[in-house]
């Protein structure tokens, strides 16, 4: 490769770095207490599925029919709490 080629590729890829952090830059931050841990969030979605009616027994009987009526009213009281949280 020539040096030329391989300056132009280096010019290329730093001005497309530069436009990236531009990019990230403008983007709002978020605020501190709106920032949750995976773990937490697992937690909150745990908690809300077991609100929805999914116990461990449940979720093996409704799961035989998860087109049935009664799965897709805890289903939508789950994905309704989830939004909330």
């Amino acid at each position: 490769m020539k040096k030329t080629t391989i300056t132009s590729v280096a010019a290329a890829l730093g001005a497309l770095t530069l436009a990236s952090a531009a990019v990230a830059q403008t983007q709002a931050p978020v605020a501190l207490d709106q920032q949750v841990s995976v773990g937490e969030q697992t937690k909150r979605d745990l908690a809300a599925w077991r609100e929805a009616g999914f116990t461990d027994h449940a979720f093996g009987a409704l799961s035989q029919d998860v087109y049935g009526e009664e799965y897709q009213k805890r289903f939508a009281k789950y994905q309704e709490l989830r939004q909330s949280r």
